[in-house]
């Protein structure tokens, strides 16, 4: 499961903040990697990616596996992109 819940420009960086999990598995030791890859050339942007505590994520899927260290926020400068071009946003746990 997963979502980019928001999308931001600030201060030259894109910043994508959102959640990522695998069902029925315990985020505890989680660790999220994202990437942009260019539609056009498929040359891929690796960001910049911190995990962030999630107890909404938690509390929504009341469940006996712990999805609370789901979230994150990840970030790469404005100017790697084409904006010319369309990217796919990749999303691994």
């Amino acid at each position: 499961m997963n979502s980019v819940e928001k999308y931001n420009i600030e201060d030259n960086d894109i910043i994508l903040e959102g959640y990522a999990f695998y069902l029925n598995l315990d985020s505890n030791n989680a660790s999220i990697s994202i990437f942009l890859r260019n539609l056009n050339n498929n040359d891929e942007i690796w960001m910049d990616t911190k995990t962030v505590s999630r107890p909404d994520i938690q509390n929504y899927y009341e469940c006996e596996y712990n999805y609370e260290n789901s979230g994150f926020i990840a970030t790469t400068k404005y100017k790697k992109l084409n904006m010319n071009d369309g990217y796919e946003i990749y999303v691994n746990v």
